[in-house]
């Protein structure tokens, strides 16, 4: 009796250790490809995804509509208790374009959002293989193709001249004032 007992027991911790190394696994391929729900496991390619943080200090991951919170999906916003009030939006993601639902609160701010982090990896990749950009030296006044977009002077030998008449500038501006 007592062995059928302890037998029972061990099927039932294998069980919920089974269950338990499956939903890390659906959160995870959540949190990378943003394709799949990591509460049920249902395939959202082709639905909106409600980005969440299902627990505590975990990281946000897509959920169906049927597994997202109710403040998310009825677009009513977290109520104010201890921390800030979150407001639901709803934008298209960055990198693949498909609708994405998250929560923010007001003093938070965001310039674009993702469904998942090969779709950021995607956006960086697209960002970084940009065009050249054509500007002007502040120093020679000549024209010059850079990689950013702020570039300022067009060689190392403009852009310490331009340091030199910098600091030249605020120190002598400092000896008129006193």
């Amino acid at each position: 009796m007592e062995y059928d007992e302890a037998a029972r027991l061990r099927q039932q911790f294998f069980e919920k250790q089974k269950r338990y190394e499956e939903e890390q696994r659906r959160r995870k391929e959540s949190r990378k490809s943003g394709k799949v729900c990591a509460s049920c496991g249902t395939d959202l390619t082709y639905q909106t995804a409600y980005r969440a943080q299902r627990y505590g200090d975990e990281p946000f991951v897509m959920l169906c509509e049927k597994c997202a919170p109710d403040w998310l999906t009825s677009f009513a916003g977290k109520p104010s208790r201890i921390v800030q009030p979150v407001h639901v939006h709803w934008w298209h993601c960055a990198g693949c374009g498909r609708d994405v639902v998250f929560g923010m609160s007001a003093g938070q701010y965001r310039e674009r959002v993702y469904c998942s982090d090969d779709c950021r990896a995607a956006y960086r990749r697209k960002r970084k293989e940009s065009q050249p950009h054509t500007n002007t030296c502040e120093v020679c006044a000549k024209e010059f193709t850079s990689k950013r977009s702020d570039a300022k002077t067009c060689s190392s030998a403009c852009r310490q001249k331009a340091y030199r008449q910098r600091s030249f500038a605020e120190s002598s501006g400092e000896t008129n004032d006193g």
